[in-house]
């Protein structure tokens, strides 16, 4: 299943990169895509908890405000 995330607070790169590696460390997570500056995160999962992605938003440093 894939959902798209909107992420708050990201601003460059590295942002993005810190999102991505963090995302990614869950389990289920098969591929994550992130855009910084648009503010977005395409994730690709057997598994989804919305519960673990949002604390792993927050934990990067971000906030999680909606996911599709």
């Amino acid at each position: 299943m894939k959902k798209l995330l909107t992420i708050e607070g990201m601003a460059c790169g590295s942002c993005g990169m810190r999102v991505k590696a963090d995302l990614e460390a869950l389990r289920g997570i098969v591929k994550v895509d992130v855009d910084a500056f648009r503010g977005t995160a395409v994730v690709e999962a057997e598994e989804f908890s919305s519960v673990l992605v949002e604390r792993a938003i927050k934990n990067a440093g971000y906030t999680l405000v909606k996911i599709v």
